[in-house]
Protein backbone atom coordinates (compact mmCIF):
# COMPACT_ATOMS: atom_id res chain seq x y z
CA UNK A 1 0.00 0.00 0.00
CA UNK A 2 1.19 3.46 -0.75
CA UNK A 3 0.26 6.51 1.28
CA UNK A 4 0.34 10.24 1.07
CA UNK A 5 -0.27 13.18 3.32
CA UNK A 6 3.27 13.32 4.66
CA UNK A 7 2.72 10.08 6.57
CA UNK A 8 5.28 7.36 7.16
CA UNK A 9 4.90 3.69 6.22
CA UNK A 10 4.74 2.88 9.95
CA UNK A 11 1.89 5.33 10.69
CA UNK A 12 -0.87 3.63 12.75
CA UNK A 13 -3.48 4.31 10.06
CA UNK A 14 -1.41 2.42 7.50
CA UNK A 15 -0.89 -0.49 9.89
CA UNK A 16 -4.63 -0.58 10.55
CA UNK A 17 -5.50 -0.64 6.86
CA UNK A 18 -2.93 -3.34 6.23
CA UNK A 19 -4.32 -5.43 9.08
CA UNK A 20 -7.84 -5.05 7.64
CA UNK A 21 -6.71 -6.44 4.27
CA UNK A 22 -4.77 -9.28 5.91
CA UNK A 23 -7.50 -10.36 8.33
CA UNK A 24 -10.50 -9.45 6.15
CA UNK A 25 -9.22 -10.81 2.86
CA UNK A 26 -6.24 -13.01 3.60
CA UNK A 27 -3.91 -10.83 1.51
CA UNK A 28 -0.22 -10.22 2.05
CA UNK A 29 0.39 -6.48 2.37
CA UNK A 30 3.46 -4.29 2.07
CA UNK A 31 3.28 -0.61 3.02
CA UNK A 32 5.72 1.64 1.19
CA UNK A 33 6.71 5.27 1.46
CA UNK A 34 5.81 7.13 -1.71
CA UNK A 35 8.24 9.72 -3.11
CA UNK A 36 8.85 12.53 -0.67
CA UNK A 37 7.25 10.72 2.28
CA UNK A 38 8.65 8.86 5.25
CA UNK A 39 12.26 7.92 4.59
CA UNK A 40 12.26 8.95 0.91
CA UNK A 41 13.47 12.43 -0.10
CA UNK A 42 11.52 14.16 -2.89
CA UNK A 43 13.25 14.89 -6.22
CA UNK A 44 12.22 17.08 -9.16
CA UNK A 45 11.13 13.91 -11.00
CA UNK A 46 9.02 12.95 -7.97
CA UNK A 47 7.28 16.33 -8.14
CA UNK A 48 6.33 15.64 -11.79
CA UNK A 49 5.04 12.16 -10.92
CA UNK A 50 3.03 13.51 -7.99
CA UNK A 51 1.44 16.14 -10.23
CA UNK A 52 0.51 13.41 -12.74
CA UNK A 53 -1.00 11.34 -9.93
CA UNK A 54 -3.20 14.22 -8.80
CA UNK A 55 -4.40 14.76 -12.38
CA UNK A 56 -5.23 11.04 -12.76
CA UNK A 57 -6.91 10.86 -9.37
CA UNK A 58 -9.13 13.82 -10.27
CA UNK A 59 -10.49 11.76 -13.19
CA UNK A 60 -11.29 8.64 -11.08
CA UNK A 61 -13.56 7.72 -8.18
CA UNK A 62 -11.50 8.57 -5.14
CA UNK A 63 -12.87 9.50 -1.74
CA UNK A 64 -10.09 9.54 0.78
CA UNK A 65 -12.07 11.95 2.95
CA UNK A 66 -10.31 14.81 4.62
CA UNK A 67 -6.57 14.78 4.96
CA UNK A 68 -5.62 11.51 6.75
CA UNK A 69 -9.28 10.54 7.34
CA UNK A 70 -10.52 7.60 5.25
CA UNK A 71 -14.29 7.10 5.61
CA UNK A 72 -15.16 3.60 6.87
CA UNK A 73 -17.49 2.97 3.90
CA UNK A 74 -14.58 3.62 1.54
CA UNK A 75 -12.37 1.15 3.45
CA UNK A 76 -15.17 -1.42 3.18
CA UNK A 77 -15.52 -0.67 -0.53
CA UNK A 78 -11.78 -1.16 -1.04
CA UNK A 79 -11.87 -4.52 0.76
CA UNK A 80 -14.75 -5.67 -1.46
CA UNK A 81 -12.95 -4.45 -4.59
CA UNK A 82 -9.69 -6.24 -3.76
CA UNK A 83 -11.52 -9.40 -2.80
CA UNK A 84 -13.63 -9.35 -5.96
CA UNK A 85 -10.60 -8.89 -8.20
CA UNK A 86 -7.78 -10.62 -6.33
CA UNK A 87 -8.96 -12.97 -3.63
CA UNK A 88 -11.42 -15.06 -1.71
CA UNK A 89 -14.87 -14.01 -0.56
CA UNK A 90 -15.12 -11.94 2.60
CA UNK A 91 -17.61 -13.29 5.11
CA UNK A 92 -17.37 -10.32 7.46
CA UNK A 93 -15.96 -6.81 7.23
CA UNK A 94 -15.99 -6.32 11.00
Amino acid sequence: MGHGGGNHKKHPAMAGRAQRLVTGCGFHVAVIDVPGHGDRPRTAHDEQEIAALYRARAALHANAGKHKELPRFEADSAVRFFTRHFGRAVTSLA
